[in-house]
């Protein structure tokens, strides 16, 4: 386990800590409507060592206590990371990872956070405020609804970052349902120009692995 100083703030009755797990936050999808509030500096520290254990391709993962179900890339291992509800990473790197966050919202609806477009500029916003980042390029984002399924409202966004760390694309999605925000994070570590290839093998696993999520128990 990796400690850190605690770094904890409360947006909206919502205590955030400093403990989430990389990529969109419940922070970024706020910050254009509460610029004025306080957030904290450091989003991304882990405090939990992930523990793998083998998925098997093609398998349906099952959050019944959280009412979501989902299917990871091929041979991604399971594991934990402190914040996530789940937590995937690529056998052949560890930087490539699929995460589930839920966090309590007073919202009904994802459209009341705004459009899909509204909220793009706000994960972007907040992406060229970290020091860390060189360049944030929204590559696509789409609102959704998941026809035969869960019948909600979906918000898709892709988008690359190039920072000190290296560079990535990083693929979302968003749902709002029983008051709680579901964000599915997608991020692939990859060269410039790998970051560029639409049709790169490891995002479009992802991107799969995106479209797969649903909400169940309703």
């Amino acid at each position: 386990t990796i400690l850190s100083a605690s770094c904890k703030c409360a947006i909206d009755d919502v205590v955030l800590s400093d403990q989430s797990p990389p990529g969109i936050s419940y922070e970024m999808l706020t910050s254009g409507r509460r610029s004025s509030r306080r957030f904290c500096n450091s989003l991304l520290i882990i405090l939990a060592t992930p523990i793998p254990s083998r998925a098997i391709a093609g398998e349906v993962y099952s959050d019944a206590a959280n009412d979501f179900q989902l299917v990871p890339p091929p041979r991604w291992e399971s594991g934990s990371k402190s914040g996530a509800s789940a937590f995937f990473t690529d056998p052949d790197s560890k930087f490539n990872n699929l995460g589930v966050t839920i966090t309590p919202v007073k919202i009904a609806t994802l459209q009341e956070f705004g459009t899909a477009k509204a909220v793009a500029d706000s994960i972007i916003a907040f992406e060229k405020k970290k020091e860390s980042t060189k360049e944030a390029i929204l590559n696509d984002l789409s609102s959704r609804t998941n026809e035969g399924a869960d019948q909600l409202t979906y918000y898709d966004f892709d988008y690359t970052l190039s920072s000190t760390r290296g560079n990535k694309r990083v693929v979302s999605t968003v749902c709002v349902y029983d008051k709680k925000l579901y964000i599915v994070n997608g991020q692939y570590f990859c060269k410039a120009d790998a970051c560029k290839d639409e049709e790169a093998a490891k995002l479009g696993e992802i991107r799969r692995a995106l479209k797969s999520f649903s909400i169940i128990n309703m």
